[in-house]
């Protein structure tokens, strides 16, 4: 069990959260001491909503304020978990924190103290830094750097020490000594917690005293430094000077930065007052011009540029043409003027939003059709030269990658240096025993040289281009031709590294990260798909190679000499031998079509680590005053971002269900279908392939391949590019949501045939309009009424020909036999037609009769959204017909505008209230539309408006009708037509009327 200890001062709110974070926790069981160090009562609710979620509650009261250290002890004297961890009132633990130290700990035994990251906030959320470092006692004995909730520690280590109550502040400090004594802290990388600076009252508050902070501190030191030896102050003075080193750089770099931003803000404001003197004088003219007579005479000529602009669009857009027709005929020139303005706006609006989508063409260049990497013949063998110290788990899973996987001739060079472990070079010998068949020379350091001088003695040994390699690496088939082509056949290259899941500024998935293999997949098959990737298009350069593997240049070594022993033991090395070699006019290359695993093992201790780097990148710096500003720059371009993104995707896509779905973009419910669907799958871990044709923007095919950590968008105008990147991913599912205003039906179907051959996907095919029954998808006629779907085939042709339906605008098919057995050769293999109704699936069949054993009815299920509202009260006894949604002819815009009209001519006292839109002006006292509407905002808007009953208006047989359940689900009155999915809903609605659509208006007035 783990006691977990809160001291607070009864800040109510602040000791609700605490507890609150507490409760969330991953890891139980957890006992929970409260310990109120005022002389008010914790209110008894926050007790027992302790009390619900946890083991055991035990609150402790100080009838008077006794301080810090007190409330601490108190509840030390209080706890009965075998671990122990304390967390202050202002301060957060994250749900998987106690859950991380209890398996740091059980994992490493020999430690009885474990801590973690915490990140350090203000009290309005913003991120101040991470406190999240490494293990050093030299530090922890010049300053505290671990907030009193990051660690967690055995109650049996801590049965001795005390919180020493002379102590105002800095008390957790002087309690971290007392435990350091008797253990080393291990340190659980990562952030899992909450340090709130402004409420606290701790030495790095920002409500701190100062005078107090400095005599805690003094007292601190003076209390310790009896007890600390000569090595213990030696290593802190040493930390101490490195810190000042590091603080001296970023004064003096921060101080650039201003300079830099003052000079920067100078040319700014002179700018910013040109720009105002000169606003001010185009308003002066401006005003003068608008006076002018010549103004109001050239009004006619501005207006005239204004249609020559549209109309270039247009010219551009001949569907705008077409449709801009229909409207004139239908509304007249002036309003359809301002209706293709608006068209214009939108478009370009919608064209701006998808620059930065990126094209098919440009991300698929990245990647081949077939793994392929160039074929590399050597006269000698190439050398591969392995450091070894310590880390003897780590052998032999290396050897055996490279004796399996390593085809070109090679030689190992080898060499311990002095281990600790003592079985370490025994076991190199075993290796080189029972492996004859390599070339392998096993070299021994009678004592510690360190890294650097071990891989010089090595480098000193090789005969051709060399490989550094890590002991803490495994290499994927085929991995040394990729590494060393470039060094062997491309000029000037002086270092090549590949990608791996731990390397910086090489690392995958997340850039600059040590992240865990992806997902847990071997090292061959994450490198199986970076064997598509496109060497000549995305291999880059970049500053400096990354030692744990990395391609050599043997004549560069020998030009310009190996690694500079300036940098002690090992770090930073690497870096400046790279910079060297740039210096000298090579280059370093990032080899992308290679992945390698590198477990970040490391030969030393986190503490010795992290002072190497300190020391030697001040010296890295200070040899290469340009290397930091060349690093930034390639991380501030990050040009591999997509690669890695779509590599993450091709991984996910061969381990995960995934779905490709084909969709329309023009809105409405089957998008709102398709949404939910990707979200739902998405949460169940699935990998998406969204394809959807853009008619009104860009008229290209979008495509966004969607995981749970990942979205890229793309886009392409060719069908053959849409093909070769389907091509690529391996699916299991084919969803053909909707193909209306797809350009080429006959094409997209054989894409998707083609698909279903090569992979023997799931097809599944939902009916949300009727567009593989007739390319009229609403089945209206040439009329504007429901076709019936007649058996006479030439009738449809007739209707082909004369229909003026919206559906012209994308698709021009006028033969419906030819059209259905296109759509025949889709159904043949389809394994599920998906129909959100009864009359969806008989007028499905009205078509493919012989599919209809593949029909499965599924109705929507929207319950629950809505709960009941309606009252039966109506002002003045007044009619409000409300009407829900978009409303376009289809949907019975016609039938809006006759109603509108009637309640005009026969003056009735009713109102057509449409919340939503309409396709057709209305201008009418009977008549308001509130316009668009969130799902959230119907229940009010319908009770503001005081409806009385609705009315679906829809003249084309619905698939299925969002709006009937919802207005069904507030228990409104509701008439509809006799017509599809509504009809079929609304029979078994005891408020509601079906009828035939002559008879609205006797249903309505009775008349």
């Amino acid at each position: 069990m783990v006691s977990v200890i809160i001291r607070t001062v009864n800040r109510i709110e602040l000791l609700q959260k605490a507890i609150e974070s507490v409760i969330s926790q991953h890891y139980r069981p957890i006992e929970l001491v409260i310990v109120n160090d005022s002389d008010i009562e914790t209110p008894t609710f926050l007790l027992e909503f302790a009390k619900k979620d946890l083991d055991d509650v035990i609150y402790c009261h100080n009838t008077w304020t006794h301080g810090r250290s007190h409330a601490a002890n108190m509840g030390l004297d209080n706890v009965h978990g075998d671990y122990v961890m304390f967390l202050d009132e202002d301060d957060l633990i994250y749900p998987h924190h106690i859950e991380k130290l209890i398996h740091a700990l059980e994992a490493n035994r020999t430690f009885s103290v474990a801590y973690s990251g915490i990140c350090m906030k203000t009290d309005s959320g913003e991120l101040i830094k991470n406190m999240d470092a490494v293990w050093e006692p030299a530090r922890l004995r010049v300053i505290n750097y671990l907030p009193i909730h990051a660690v967690l520690f055995k109650r049996s280590i801590a049965k001795e020490c005390r919180f020493d109550c002379t102590l105002d502040l800095m008390e957790d400090w002087d309690f971290w000594l007392q435990l350091a004594a008797k253990s080393n802290f291990y340190y659980a990388e990562g952030v899992s917690g909450t340090y709130n600076i402004s409420n606290g009252l701790s030495g790095i508050s920002t409500n701190r005293d100062m005078e107090k902070v400095r005599k805690s501190h003094s007292a601190i030191l003076k209390k310790w430094l009896p007890s600390f030896n000569e090595q213990d102050l030696s290593d802190s003075i040493l930390w101490l000077d490195t810190a000042m080193d590091h603080y001296q750089m970023d004064a003096a770099r921060l101080k650039n930065e201003l300079e830099t931003s003052r000079l920067d803000y100078r040319e700014i404001q002179t700018v910013l007052d040109r720009t105002e003197n000169e606003n001010q004088r185009l308003k002066e003219g401006i005003d003068t011009l608008l006076k002018s007579k010549s103004w109001r005479v050239t009004r006619p000529l501005r207006i005239t540029m204004k249609w020559v602009m549209l109309l270039k669009y247009a010219l551009k857009n001949p569907s705008l043409i077409y449709r801009g027709m229909n409207e004139i005929r239908l509304l007249g020139f002036k309003k359809t003027l301002l209706k293709m303005e608006n068209a214009f706006s939108k478009i370009e609006a919608s064209a701006d939003a998808h620059m930065q989508v990126l094209r098919v063409e440009d991300v698929f260049g990245m990647f081949l059709e077939k793994p392929f990497f160039y074929p590399l013949s050597v006269t000698a063998p190439i050398d591969i030269l392995i450091p070894v110290y310590n880390g003897k788990e780590f052998l032999a899973p290396l050897f055996e990658s490279i004796f399996a996987h390593t085809s070109l001739p090679y030689r190992l060079l080898v060499c311990d240096d002095k281990s600790s472990d003592v079985s370490v070079l025994p076991f190199l010998y075993e290796i080189q025993r029972t492996h004859p068949e390599v070339t392998m020379i096993v070299v021994e350091n009678t004592h510690n040289l360190g890294f650097i001088q071990t891989v010089n003695t090595l480098a000193a040994m090789t005969q051709n281009h060399f490989v550094l390699l890590n002991t803490d690496t495994e290499v994927p088939p085929h991995w040394i031709e990729r590494l060393m082509y470039p060094i062997f056949e491309m000029d000037n290259i002086a270092s090549t590294t590949p990608f791996t899941n731990a390397g910086t500024i090489c690392s995958f998935p997340n850039y600059l990260e040590d992240n865990k293999i992806f997902e847990g997949m071997s090292v061959d098959t994450i490198d199986r798909a970076f064997q598509y990737v496109n060497f000549d298009k995305t291999a880059i350069e970049i500053p400096t190679g990354v030692g744990f593997c990395m391609g050599v240049n043997r004549d560069v070594a020998i030009a310009i000499g190996m690694f500079d022993t300036v940098f002690g033991k090992g770090y930073g090395e690497e870096n400046d031998w790279c910079q060297r070699a740039l210096e000298h006019g090579y280059k370093n290359l990032h080899v992308t079509n290679l992945f390698v695993y590198h477990k970040h093992g490391g030969s030393f201790s986190s503490t010795e680590k992290d002072a190497l780097i300190r020391t030697n990148l001040l010296t890295l710096n200070t040899k290469h005053p340009t290397y930091d500003a060349q690093v930034q720059h390639l991380i501030a371009q990050d040009d591999l971002k997509t690669l890695r993104e779509m590599v993450v995707y091709f991984l996910q896509s061969s381990h995960t269900h995934t779905v490709v779905i084909f969709d329309h973009h023009l809105g409405g419910g089957a998008n709102d279908y398709t949404q939910e669907r990707v979200s739902k799958r998405i949460t169940s871990g699935e990998t998406i392939c969204l394809i959807r044709y853009d008619f009104n923007a860009t008229q290209s095919y979008i495509v966004e391949l969607i995981t749970p950590n990942n979205h890229i968008i793309l886009k392409t105008k060719a069908l053959s590019e849409l093909s070769g990147l389907l091509n690529r991913i391996e699916l299991n599912e084919v969803f053909v949501n909707s193909l209306v205003s797809y350009p080429d039906i006959p094409n997209i179907i054989n894409l998707i045939l083609s698909i279903r051959h090569r992979t023997l996907a799931k097809l599944i095919v939902p009916i949300h309009d009727f567009f593989p029954v007739c390319p009229s998808y609403t089945l209206l006629n040439s009329t504007m009424t429901y076709c019936g779907v007649p058996h006479n085939l030439s009738q449809c042709d007739e209707c082909m020909k004369n229909n003026r339906g919206e559906f012209k605008l994308y698709q021009s098919e006028s033969n419906i036999a030819h059209w259905r057995e296109i759509w025949d050769k889709l159904f043949e293999v389809t394994d599920t037609v998906l129909c959100f109704s009864h009359s969806s699936k008989e007028i499905f069949g009205k078509g493919y009769a012989k599919h209809l054993s593949k029909v499965d009815v599924v109705l929507h299920d929207i319950s629950g959204r809505y709960s009941n509202i309606y009252t039966q009260e109506s002002k003045n006894n007044e009619m409000r017909i409300g009407i829900l949604g978009g409303i376009n002819e289809a949907k019975g815009a016609s039938v809006v505008k006759n109603l509108v009209d009637y309640i005009d001519k026969h003056g009735l006292n009713a109102k057509v209230i449409l919340i939503g839109q309409i396709s057709v002006p209305i201008s009418s006292d009977a008549f308001r539309a509130t316009g668009r509407y969130t799902k959230d905002e119907l229940p009010r808007i319908v009770a503001d408006e005081r409806i009385t009953q609705f009315l679906i208006p829809s003249v084309w047989p619905e698939t299925f009708s969002y709006t009937t359940d919802e207005i069904m689900q507030m228990g409104y009155p509701l008439i509809v037509f006799d017509l599809g999915a509504p009809a079929e809903r609304v029979k078994e609605y005891p408020l509601g009327k079906v009828i035939a659509i002559e008879d609205l208006y006797e249903v309505l007035f009775g008349s």
